[in-house]
């Protein structure tokens, strides 16, 4: 993972939510569905993702989402974090990266 994983309030160390706990947790309840593949895992991961994010700033503890994040050329939005999942699916090598962004502070649809 890189990026922005605590997300804390302007001016405040007081975590709202921490994108690294959030993962096992969502990695956890997702573990019993099955995914016919990585792409369909990370998609359901990335799901859950982005509804932790919007609940969390939907209640107000969150006023904006972070800005700043490392961006590649010919990415639009600001870059909140990124997941990489490697290893193995099935008994086969894969890999997957999500990118979480938002545009003015409208989340965007994760990008697989």
């Amino acid at each position: 993972m890189t990026g922005t994983l605590v997300l804390t309030p302007k001016d405040s160390e007081i975590v709202v939510l921490d994108l690294r706990n959030e993962i096992v947790s969502v990695a956890a309840s997702i573990s019993q569905r099955q995914s016919t593949n990585l792409y369909g895992y990370a998609k359901r991961l990335s799901k859950e993702l982005v509804g932790a994010l919007r609940q969390v700033k939907s209640s107000g503890v969150l006023e904006e989402y972070p800005t700043g994040g490392n961006s590649f050329s010919g990415e639009t939005g600001n870059t909140i974090a990124r997941i990489f999942l490697d290893g193995y699916y099935h008994n086969q090598p894969g890999r997957a990266s999500i990118r979480i962004s938002h545009s003015d502070q409208i989340l965007a649809d994760p990008q697989i």
